[in-house]
């Protein structure tokens, strides 16, 4: 059974959604009751319009069922057909005959709707006559449906299904169209095979051809026919291909077997007579979908399975292969790959991925816009970085045998064991705008400092190159990946699943402008709260672009200063503009070849601690009166900080006060802090060396003699309180003693526990590392289960749509009919393009 790829489905093949529309009265119902029934009886009681009709997979020569969806004519179920139209995969577009205003309307409605709404899928007109539904005249229908076909190229072909008997022919040639499109692989305008296509059939005759000198002979032919699952050619099938191809393409032929140019003659030649779904066979037998790109079972996407912070890098071997095919392209030796032999290298590919952007002005080039083999290495090294499945579909299409790529550690164990084995490091360049940080990009490649090769696009911009490893651990040179990042407006970050590809990340300013420098470490603020935050903490630099102009007042104190406080290097000083950039890219590298330092040390939003509010807070106690008085005794207290005083307070009938402050110190029990402050009101009067206590006076002059005739008594009480406040103390003293105990205690418990905390957390790492390689290996498990499976489901479909006897007439037939290439080579023609 052939597989049917890049249509949306694994398992059951997903039912091929065919819409049929057209002007009320033109027989759209009719159609599809025709095909169901086969029958031009009239049928009763048809409603407006048909539910959903499913035709079954048995109907077609490609074993997918179709849904076929009628539509109503009224204008108010326009959107909804709108809708349906949207969805479709085939439209089939109905009009009558007889009737030619059926007919204008195509081209003056509904074709032209179908372009508006941007609907890329095959259409296709059927028309019937309402005078005589037994007469079936398909070459009138062509000629009458000429300029429409002629204007809209998008139309695959036309029928009259005038006799029912061929309605069920038209739903199957609309599968067909689906199933095996001409689109991917012939351009109508230009009668020519596709570029993708070109590359696809190149890539089929290369491996085909590997074994005989990449010469398509009879081996060669024989080759693709085992691939198709079709019997071998005889010699004379294989001679008269060859003769068929000579006598129509000169250059397809030479003495030994059928040339490249040969071979898509060839199937050029079956697309335009028709025979799309054999070339397609071929095609897919090589492992291509729908969009003539490699299908998803060809690509080992398990291979880069990864977390945020991990990369993808080429294989050693992959690196050696690829320094293979350079210096085999580069003829000279020169040094210099031109853009035609870049172009070469990528012939079998699908597509030059270095020919659009990001890839196109990311690398150094030389004088006529070839690549140095460093320049080579760096964009293959960048592609693998950003988009490792195109980067593994390249490699595949070059032959590349074996393993290409590998997964990095992670930046967390990186971290930890203090240095990183990484061979491309990413560094993200941030900074406001007009910092500078395109001219540093183009610095980097080589490149005039004021080259806007960006065209003020608001696109992310890469830069790649080698660096040398001055200073860097490792012997050999390092790939470094700049990324410019664009800030929105509306200070939008990068994701956090963004921020950990970043290796290595510096913040560019204009160092003559202080609101540069400003909006620059407030950038990195963020930039660092927020990777802290998501556990994905990377170096950071501060990059002083402009040194050729004057900086703002203080700026070098100020930076200078700024960067000491959060823990990373002073700004680099650099000129973009007159060259001058202090060794700025191998210190880039060095940061990131140590990613535990440079980091800043910012407290992330997680972590940061609430302020807490001033407040006033006072502990009064009312004494009963002494000696006939009432005393306001208040102690303890918060404003700001902690203090243990004492103040004894008396009411006085004087007008003038005239404060008297005694003072002691407060028990623990009675304080928040044990190292208290002091705090003196107006005066101070030393009682003792142990203790003071302040008490404030207000009386009147009248009352003075009395105050120091009673001073013996208060003295007396208060010495007896000064006792008990000392006992107390002593008591205070005594479980303060006992808590520092418990407290050195529980230091040296909690010093354990962060050892044992630090061993587990190094256990956890590694059984983290260790379960990553088991989702990978449960992943690839899985995959192949479900291949499993799924070979099993068609095998068991086979079973049951194919006798044995059935089975045995399709190989007598495809015996007789010489496979893909008996048609071209003399054999009885097929017929089995319709059903």
């Amino acid at each position: 059974m052939m597989r049917m790829l890049g249509l949306g489905y694994s398992g059951s093949p997903k039912p091929v959604r065919i819409v049929v529309v057209g002007e009320k009265g033109t027989g759209k119902t009719s159609l599809i009751i025709a095909a169901l029934n086969e029958s031009s009886q009239p049928q009763p009681n048809i409603p407006p319009v048909l539910p959903y009709t499913t035709f079954p997979s048995e109907w077609f020569r490609d074993p997918i069922p179709a849904t076929i969806i009628d539509t109503s004519s009224k204008p108010e179920d326009r959107e909804k057909v709108v809708k349906e139209v949207k969805e479709a995969d085939a439209i089939v577009l109905t009009f009558v005959v007889d009737i030619a205003e059926t007919l204008d309307r195509l081209s003056e409605y509904w074709l032209p709707l179908f372009r508006q709404l941007e609907v890329r899928v095959p259409i296709i007109i059927a028309g019937c006559s309402v005078t005589n539904r037994e007469y079936h005249n398909q070459s009138g229908m062509e000629i009458i449906t000429t300029s429409i076909r002629e204007q809209y190229l998008e139309i695959e072909t036309c029928f009259d299904w005038s006799a029912h008997h061929i309605a069920r022919k038209l739903f199957w040639y609309a599968q067909h169209a689906v199933t095996n499109p001409v689109g991917p692989i012939y351009d109508k305008e230009t009668s020519s095979l596709k570029p993708r296509c070109v590359a696809a059939l190149t890539r089929v005759y290369v491996l085909s051809t590997r074994d005989t000198d990449f010469i398509l002979n009879e081996a060669g032919l024989n080759n693709i026919q085992a691939q198709c699952c079709y019997e071998p050619l005889t010699p004379s099938q294989s001679r008269g291909l060859i003769d068929f191809v000579q006598e129509r393409s000169p250059l397809g032929v030479d003495e030994n077997g059928i040339t490249i140019e040969g071979f898509l003659f060839i199937n050029k030649y079956l697309v335009e007579q028709g025979r799309i779904r054999q070339v397609w066979n071929i095609l897919r037998k090589f492992g291509y979908n729908n969009e003539l790109r490699l299908a998803d079972d060809m690509i080992p996407y398990s291979s880069f399975k990864r977390m945020p912070d991990q990369s993808v890098e080429l294989s050693d071997e992959a690196i050696g292969f690829l320094r293979g095919v350079y210096k085999n392209l580069d003829e000279h030796s020169g040094n210099n790959l031109g853009p035609q032999m870049i172009g070469f290298v990528f012939q079998i590919s699908p597509e030059n991925p270095w020919s659009i952007a990001p890839y196109k002005d990311a690398s150094e080039k030389t004088d006529d816009g070839g690549l140095s083999l460093e320049a080579f290495l760096s964009l293959w090294n960048l592609l693998t970085l950003i988009d490792p499945a195109r980067s593994l579909e390249c490699l595949i299409c070059l032959c590349y045998p074996s393993s290409a790529v590998r997964i990095t550690r992670r930046r967390a164990i990186d971290r930890k064991e203090q240095n990183s084995d990484r061979r491309v490091f990413q560094c993200f360049v941030f900074g406001p705008k007009n910092a500078g940080k395109s001219a540093l990009l183009n610095r980097f490649i080589g490149r005039l400092y004021d080259d806007d090769n960006n065209n003020g696009s608001n696109e992310e911009r890469y830069a790649v190159n080698m660096v040398d490893n001055d200073g860097v651990t490792g012997d050999v040179k390092k790939t470094l990946v700049l990324k410019e990042i664009q800030i929105q407006e509306d200070g939008f970050l990068p994701s956090n699943d963004a921020l950990g590809a970043c290796d290595v990340a510096i913040f560019v300013y204009d160092s003559s402008d202080e609101s540069s420098w400003k909006r620059a470490i407030d950038l990195l603020v963020k930039v660092a709260t927020t990777s802290e935050d998501a556990g994905l903490e990377f170096p950071c630099l501060m990059v002083a672009a402009k040194a050729d102009l004057d900086s703002f007042p203080e700026a070098i104190q100020e930076a200078t200063r700024a960067t000491r406080d959060i823990g990373i290097e002073a700004p680099i000083p650099i000129s973009s503009k007159l060259g001058d950039l202090d060794n700025l890219f191998p210190k880039i590298l060095t940061a990131a070849e140590h990613p535990h330092l440079g980091i800043p040390k910012i407290k992330s939003k997680k972590k940061r601690s609430r302020k807490l509010m001033k407040r006033s807070l006072m502990v009064v106690s009312i004494v009963s009166s002494y000696n006939g008085e009432d005393v306001l005794v208040a102690f303890g207290g918060y404003n700001g900080r902690y203090n243990n005083e004492i103040n004894l307070l008396k009411p006085s009938h004087k007008s003038t006060l005239q404060p008297k402050t005694l003072e002691a110190p407060l028990p623990v029990s009675l304080s928040a802090v044990n190292n208290a402050t002091t705090r003196d009101i107006e005066s101070e009067v030393e009682v003792s060396q142990e203790s003071r206590v302040r008490e404030i006076l207000m009386d009147d002059a009248n009352a003075g003699s009395k105050v120091e005739g009673n001073s013996e008594h208060i003295i007396a009480i208060l010495k007896s309180e000064k006792e008990e406040l000392e006992a107390s103390l002593n008591k205070e003293q005594m479980q303060t003693l006992q808590l520092r105990q418990e407290l050195a205690e529980g230091e040296s418990r909690n010093t354990d526990l962060n050892k044992e905390l630090q061993s587990v957390r190094g256990q956890l790492a590694t059984e983290q590392s260790r379960c990553f390689k088991l989702e990978v290996d449960v992943a690839e498990s899985r995959q192949k289960l479900q291949t499993l499976e799924t070979l099993q489901k068609e095998l068991e479909l086979l079973q049951r749509q194919k006798a044995a006897s059935e089975q045995a007439a399709t190989n007598s037939k495809r015996k007789s009919s010489g496979g893909v290439w008996g048609w071209l080579a003399g054999s009885l023609p097929e017929k089995d393009d319709s059903p």
